[in-house]
Formats: structure tokens, C-alpha cells, sequence
């Protein structure tokens, strides 16, 4: 995880910043493992917030905001410290979200939101599944990607992004300027 910290961090706070306005006062958010969702973390502003993660590293942060947190149990991913595997998969069923903020390695037209990992994908898949709404959280980098699996189609879910690459191929319902 740490080289993708480096990585666009203009960027990534950009849009954490953003998305972190989403949430309100009372939400039960998932909030995913990954650099921006963890750049969100100090742009939460909302009270009596209760964040489900499967980012470790999210954890400390959340802490130190004195934002009531639930971490999922299961199997950490070397690379990339998520928490994944069908422990993680159980025990998010325990919860219902007003509001899921999912990272992603791709994001394209036919394939829909990718990534690597098929336990990762499935876990993401889920959080969505249990959520009123869902966020995807990535700067423009990730446009036109296409990772290993399929996560769920673009219609499926709201952008947040620093900058609309070319969008050929993409079908946009709504084009919103809020940076």
C-alpha cells in the first residue's frame, strides 16, 4: 500500500474530500480498505458517525476522531493490508449501510468497476449489496482500467473523481462540476 499512497495525491484528496461531504450526521458507513478512502477519514465532519473497514489503517485514524469503528476480522492481504476471505464476507453481513465508499482498480465502460483480487471484489461486491447507496472513490487514473474482476457495472454506483477523462464509451446521465 505504500507506493499507491504516493501515487496522485493531489488527487486522492481531492476527491476525499468530496466524498467525505456525503456523509451525514447518524450514517452507518463501510468504509473500503485503500488510500483514498483513508484520505477521507480527516475530511469527516458529520457526528454520531459508525464506520464498518476492512482498512487496518483506517482504524487509528478513526480512533483519534473518536468515530465509532468496526473492523472486519478475516485474512490481511499482504500487498495491499486489506482485511478479505470469507470471515470477512460473514461478518460484514452482520451490518446495513446508508452509505458504502468503495475503491477500485479500474473502471470502464464494458467491464464495469475491477479489481485484482477475486476475495477483494467479492467482499466490495457485498458492502455495496448491503448499502442504500454507493460511492466509488478514485482519481481519473483508473479510467479506462480493467483489473481482474468484475466488482458490479458503472450504473450501479456514483463517481467521485478529481477530473472526467474522455469519456468515449462511457454513457454519463449526469455531469456534475463540484471541485
Amino acid at each position: 500500500m505504500e507506493s499507491k499512497t504516493l501515487k496522485n495525491v493531489q488527487q486522492k484528496k481531492a476527491v476525499a474530500r468530496l466524498a467525505a461531504t456525503k456523509i451525514k450526521d447518524n450514517d452507518c458507513i463501510f468504509l473500503d480498505a485503500g488510500t483514498t478512502t483513508l484520505e477521507m477519514i480527516p475530511f469527516i465532519t458529520a457526528k454520531n458517525v459508525t464506520v464498518v473497514t476492512n482498512g487496518p489503517a483506517h482504524v487509528d485514524l478513526l480512533v483519534r476522531k473518536k468515530i465509532i469503528c468496526y473492523l472486519l476480522g478475516g485474512q490481511m492481504k499482504s500487498t495491499t493490508k486489506a482485511v478479505i476471505g470469507s470471515l470477512a464476507l460473514q461478518a460484514i453481513n452482520l451490518f446495513r449501510f446508508d452509505t458504502a465508499f468503495i475503491g477500485v482498480n479500474g473502471i470502464d465502460p464494458s467491464m464495469g468497476y475491477t479489481t485484482p483480487d477475486p476475495e477483494e471484489a467479492a467482499l466490495k461486491r457485498r458492502a455495496h449489496d448491503l448499502a442504500q447507496r454507493t460511492y466509488i472513490v478514485s482519481d481519473s487514473s483508473k479510467f479506462s482500467e480493467i483489473s481482474f474482476c468484475k466488482i458490479f457495472d458503472l450504473a450501479e454506483a456514483i463517481i467521485i473523481t478529481d477530473h472526467l477523462p474522455d469519456l468515449d464509451g462511457f454513457k454519463v446521465t449526469e455531469k456534475r462540476r463540484s471541485m
